[in-house]
């Protein structure tokens, strides 16, 4: 069983601590606190190494975020962390490790574009609605959708509103 160091930013603790690789953030923040692990929405990671297995291209991570990339560049180089999926297998040594709730910018953008996928969804299983865009925003989500000559109000929100409900209630796995 490979193992990994974590560091966990002082908010959470003042040690190492050693997991097994592969496991996945969630159980990391239900470690420290079940009520961690509930309200995190997605955390940040900054890896040391990798396990040897590890192959960025492979998983994705070598791929440009192209909705990323003016963040990145306001961000400057000073914070090499990585938002990672809350039940994401963790791929090699930490050196930093944060969990980020809806309080957090990074909480409220990952939940946002989450729920931007849920409404996506409705859009499509109520409408029959062909999606374009959905990004979050400052201050919330929305998606674009191509209707054809079809016209929707605000009468029809609660019908969406409903298939929303229905779907969130399905706990569908959610992956970046």
């Amino acid at each position: 069983m490979k193992v990994c160091i974590i560091a966990l930013s002082e908010r959470y603790s003042r040690g190492m601590c050693e997991f097994c690789a592969l496991c996945v953030c969630l159980d990391l923040a239900a470690k420290i606190s079940q009520g961690l692990a509930d309200a995190s929405c997605v955390a940040k990671i900054t890896y040391s190494d990798f396990v040897s297995d590890y192959d960025a291209a492979e998983s994705g991570d070598a791929a440009v975020d192209v909705m990323m990339e003016h963040e990145e560049e306001n961000k400057g180089d000073a914070d090499a962390s990585v938002q990672w999926d809350m039940m994401r297998p963790i791929v090699g040594n930490i050196s930093r490790l944060e969990f980020c709730k809806f309080d957090s910018d990074e909480g409220r953008t990952t939940f946002w574009h989450s729920s931007a996928h849920v409404l996506g969804e409705a859009l499509e299983m109520l409408i029959g609605a062909h999606l374009t865009i959905g990004p979050p925003l400052s201050g919330g989500f929305y998606y674009d959708a191509f209707m054809g000559s079809e016209v929707h109000s605000e009468a029809d929100y609660e019908k969406i509103a409903k298939m929303v409900n229905q779907i969130v209630k399905k706990k569908q796995k959610f992956e970046r």
